[in-house]
């Protein structure tokens, strides 16, 4: 099972209530490699993390690799 590569915007409010946006790098079902591509990332200056959740009623966990918190969409 290897983590599927995608992108997407994510708006999310900051504590000061302005709007915030992080790029979904890839999501999959692979914590190792979720966990790989994290520590890339961060070797590139990149400061991704790991959202954690489930899409479906399947009861699989999904592994959202994300980075950033902008203040625009234009990144």
């Amino acid at each position: 099972q290897g983590v599927g590569s995608g992108s997407a915007n994510a708006p999310i409010v900051s504590s000061t209530g302005s709007r915030l946006y992080t790029v979904q790098i890839t999501s999959g079902k692979n914590l190792a490699a979720a966990e790989e591509l994290i520590r890339n990332a961060k070797n590139a200056g990149i400061d991704a993390y790991i959202q954690q959740g489930y899409v479906d009623n399947s009861g699989t966990l999904w592994y959202r690799v994300r980075a950033g918190k902008y203040t625009s969409i234009d990144i």
